[in-house]
């Protein structure tokens, strides 16, 4: 190697004579190292320790003796790759004697040199440093730990896939998983504990299939509890960043709930005043982790509710003087706080705990600067009050909590019942002050004739495909930790993606409210809405049946409430509709007091309108006198529920029909003086989303959009009116007993009404009498037996119960995912999709084209994530004849046909289906190939 070609020419005047000395003698050390790599390069490389530590100490001397403007300097730039090289040679010795001083340099030159100048050269470290994790010294493993997470920490960019291999492949998670259980178990140094805890949340969060085999590691986690109960502050700030980053993964996060209540414990102290700054800001990360969703946010609230409230009150509460420094470590602590109050949106009793501590007086003190120094009398004119508010826009006092003020008092608001009085909490002034500040907000829309522009966006939405989430606009929101989470199943997102037509539905629905009807909207701004009434009822109705997000399809009916239309109209409705007309397989009648009659069925009722079922005589859970369930209930109830239900002389015949539409279809048509009717009807039948729509009373923010979920019918309050049986297929693992009837085979009661609703094979089943028959299918036998009325489905136990899940919520469950599917092995993944695929099959001889579509696509999703597991999907579909199936797999397969077939593994297959593989190989070599040119 020689020194840099700038020598002391006329462009290094910048450098000091010291430094270029410096210099000089790093390369006489780096050339008593350098070697022929091959005829055109030379690279350092020698194992004389000497020399290696005369390297390493010439290499710090010139790191230490640069800084500022010098880093940027060409002939800085230029040592880099050399210094690097020879640092990474060195680290792969791993000589005890020198690989601790190479470490300590990587960390200085990282801290010293710009980022942009060393990313070039990362990988050539990552290598060394996490091969020199597995020693035995720890001193040395944690220099290395350190050197590592420097660079993961700031200098991973594009090199992250790359650099997850090469973790992968030097075993790094598994080494510091190890180390940290030694450590917990001796009398190792706590800095040691703290480098490796830090490396592995680093970790942890850049790669999330690096979760799962942590936080399923019950020894680790052991000594991670171990470790939190030392009362040195940075190792508690280590352990919670460890499972920060854990939490990071959905499952790992209900792991940590369910199963580790000191780490709970633990963490609602350090979010308390006892605590330094630094440890509470992880703290509150933590519980921010913890509380993603709804289910696990109830879970957490309902043991440390009351503590969590009192750490955020505290900290958003406290009076603050901002200068310097302190006022950023001031402001992280309160972003936090505020991130967790987030916690409202919520419904829960954690709602009445942030009441009692005066959560209005809290977030009007946010607002203002001098809130805390003012004695605000308990009463003030409205003239006042608007002061203040016009005080509270004008200022720019803590900006950056403004947003988290607003969303704060939002959802507290929405989760308020009716007969909320702030009163009973204190002085309800504070929050009068706040909600007086929203009119300024419209007064501003107003003026800018926003009013023309939400109806012309109204329109625009409806007729693009335009999709923009709140968070993405909403900058409060943003948190680039959070947002590399996986494995989380959240509850439905009440806004979803569709903001922009959200918020002008809302608007459309106030306008509505104002003016009574679209077409005096349209008289009113002249020209501002081209749909007509009709357009704009079948848009809307689009929107409640499709895929929508609740506040939407909310939204969406509200509207349509002033447009006549009524309800709630879903998919499985629309299906389920046809037994209204049709009166297929009724069981009920019902008997107006002019004596007409209406057939109906109970099923349907007992699940969407109980009220209009008389109370069951005899529970299903009490015992005949021989200690058993009845054993002819189905058939003794057969002769039964052919009953008829007189109804009062106050129920109006048409009312009547409009609700039933309502109970089957979801929604129906009416004209004011009739829906005035079922107004009456439907609070007497506790149908109270139906009432609030008649009473036009404005959707609930975060209310569930109303379910047409049946599969309650599926338990105790369907089960009187069930009236045929579906059988597996015989499996040798099951043992099966039931307590309604004496069949040993595994088996569903369901109702004729819901399986002939929703497939055109069963109807021609029925209709056909149910004779028996067989009917041979490939390997499998198909039979109906009338006397016992069961249908004898020929897939297994687990395909049966998704299948019937199906029929009565028109959902399909879906296998795991994320780190739990991707730490599976073969033979369970494949076991975990069987169902799906019996369930294609099944699909095509009863004509489900929507429950082959879902399983099509679940089977796809998984072998996008599991390329390898198509070998044995390919063969099971070309067992059952599924030939688009064995394609997708073939095409699954196609980039793995090389070593598939070095290997040998293709010849379990049939020479058709290795043809098809062979095939889809070349085209998509051709592909390739095309794309190329």
């Amino acid at each position: 190697m020689r020194p840099s070609r700038y020598g002391a020419s006329e462009n290094n005047r910048s450098i000091s004579a010291q430094i270029y000395t410096l210099h000089q003698r790093l390369y006489h050390a780096l050339n008593l190292g350098t070697r022929h790599h091959d005829e055109n390069t030379r690279k350092w490389q020698c194992k004389d320790i000497e020399i290696q530590r005369h390297v390493v100490r010439s290499i710090a001397a010139f790191l230490d003796s640069i800084s500022g403007d010098t880093t940027h300097h060409p002939f800085v730039k230029d040592s880099v790759a050399d210094m690097i090289g020879a640092l990474a040679w060195i680290l792969q010795c791993r000589n005890l004697s020198t690989l601790n001083m190479a470490a300590n340099v990587v960390v200085k030159l990282i801290n010293i040199l710009p980022k942009s100048v060393v990313r070039p050269y990362v990988l050539e470290l990552v290598h060394p440093l996490s091969s020199s994790l597995s020693l035995h010294q720890v001193d040395d493993a944690s220099s290395c730990a350190t050197a590592l997470n420097l660079i993961l920490s700031n200098l991973i960019s594009k090199s992250e896939k790359a650099i997850w291999e090469i973790l992968k492949r030097t075993d790094t998670v598994a080494h510091i998983v190890d180390a940290i259980k030694d450590i917990s178990g001796g009398m190792i140094p706590s800095e040691c504990f703290q480098e490796m805890a830090s490396l592995l949340s680093t970790i942890l969060w850049w790669w999330p299939p690096s979760r799962y085999p942590v936080w399923s590691d019950a020894k680790l986690m052991t000594a991670l509890e171990i470790m939190q109960l030392k009362p040195d502050s940075s190792v508690k700030v280590a352990v919670l960043k460890v499972y920060s980053a854990l939490a990071l993964c959905g499952s790992g996060a209900k792991n940590l709930i369910e199963n580790r209540a000191a780490l709970l414990q633990m963490m609602v102290e350090c979010i308390g005043q006892s605590y330094p700054h630094f440890v509470r800001v992880e703290g509150f990360r933590l519980a921010q982790c913890l509380v993603r969703n709804e289910e696990r946010c109830l879970t957490l609230l309902s043991s440390f509710g009351e503590p969590i409230v009192n750490a955020i009150i505290s900290e958003m509460s406290k009076r603050r003087s901002f200068s310097g420094k302190a006022d950023n470590d001031q402001v992280s602590l309160l972003v936090e706080a505020c991130r967790l109050a987030m916690i409202t949106h919520w419904e829960g009793n954690h709602h009445i705990n942030f009441w009692e501590q005066g959560i209005d007086r809290v977030l009007l003190g946010l607002l203002l600067e001098d809130f805390h120094n003012n004695s605000y009398p308990h009463f003030l004119s409205l003239e006042e009050q608007f002061s203040i508010a016009q005080k509270v826009l004008s200022a720019n006092y803590l900006l950056v909590l403004r947003g988290y003020v607003w969303d704060i008092l939002g959802s507290l608001a929405a989760h308020c019942e009716e007969d909320f009085n702030p009163n009973i909490h204190g002085n309800a002034l504070h929050l009068n002050i706040l909600i007086t500040c929203l009119p300024q907000y419209r007064r501003y829309l107003i003026k800018s004739e926003a009013v023309k522009t939400l109806v012309a966006l109204v329109k625009w939405c409806l007729d693009n495909d335009v999709h923009v989430r709140r968070l993405s606009f909403v900058s409060h929101l943003h948190d680039t930790f959070l947002e590399r989470s996986c494995c989380w199943v959240f509850t439905e997102d009440w806004e979803g993606k569709d903001i922009p037509l959200l918020y002008s539905l809302w608007g459309l629905a106030e306008l509505m409210h104002d003016y009574g009807s679209l077409r005096n909207i349209s008289d009113k701004f002249a020209g501002g809405m081209a749909y007509s009434e009709d357009d704009l009822v079948s848009k809307l109705l689009e929107i409640c049946t499709g895929t929508s997000t609740s506040g939407l399809r909310w939204y969406a009916a509200y509207v349509l409430s002033y447009l006549g239309v009524y309800g709630f109209p879903s998919k499985l409705e629309k299906r389920i509709g046809k037994a209204l007309t049709e009166k297929e397989y009724s069981d009920t009648q019902l008997i107006l007091a002019n004596g007409e009659s209406l057939s109906v069925h109970g099923v349907v009722l007992a699940i969407r309108c109980s009220s209009l079922l008389p109370c069951r005589e005899r529970q299903l859970n009490e015992k005949t006198s021989d200690g058993s369930l009845v054993g002819d209930l189905t058939e003794q109830l057969h002769g039964e529920l052919q009953k008829e239900i007189r109804l009062s002389t106050h129920v109006d015949h048409q009312a009547l029909m409009k609700l039933l539409e309502y109970v089957y279809m979801g929604y129906f048509r009416a004209g004011e003086e009739l829906v005035k009717k079922l107004k009456t009807l439907a609070k007497r039948c506790n149908l109270l989303p139906l009432f609030q729509l008649i009473c036009r009373k404005s959707p609930k923010w975060g209310t569930p959009f109303p379910s047409s979920d049946l599969s309650l019918a599926l338990g105790e309050a369907g089960l009187p009116f069930s009236d045929i049986i579906l059988e597996a297929k015989a499996t040798e693992v099951i043992c099966w007993t039931c307590s309604l009837c004496s069949l040993s085979m595994p088996h569903m009661h369901v109702h004729k009404v819901i399986l002939w609703s929703s497939s055109d094979y069963m109807q021609a089943l029925f209709q056909s009498g149910m004779q028996e028959r067989s009917v041979p299918l490939p390997e499998m036998l198909f039979y109906l037996c009338s006397r016992s009325q069961t249908i004898k489905v020929p897939v297994s136990w687990e395909a049966l119960v998704k299948l019937v899940y199906w029929f009565y919520s028109n959902d399909l469950p879906n296998p795991p995912s994320g780190c739990l599917w991707d730490n599976m092995g073969t033979d369970e993944k494949l076991c975990k999709l069987q169902p799906y695929i019996e369930l294609c099959w099944l699909a095509d001889f009863w004509f489900l084209e929507d429950v082959k579509e879902s399983c099509s696509n679940v089977i796809c999703s998984c072998l996008d994530s599991a390329r390898p597991l198509s070998i044995k999907i390919i063969q099971i579909a070309a067992n059952y004849a599924l030939w688009k199936l064995a394609d997708i797999a073939a095409n699954y397969m196609a980039p793995l046909y090389p070593q598939l077939r070095d290997s040998g593994e293709l010849e379990a297959l049939d020479d058709m289906l290795i043809d098809m593989v062979r095939a889809a190989s070349v085209r998509l070599s051709q592909e390739g190939d095309s794309n190329t040119r």
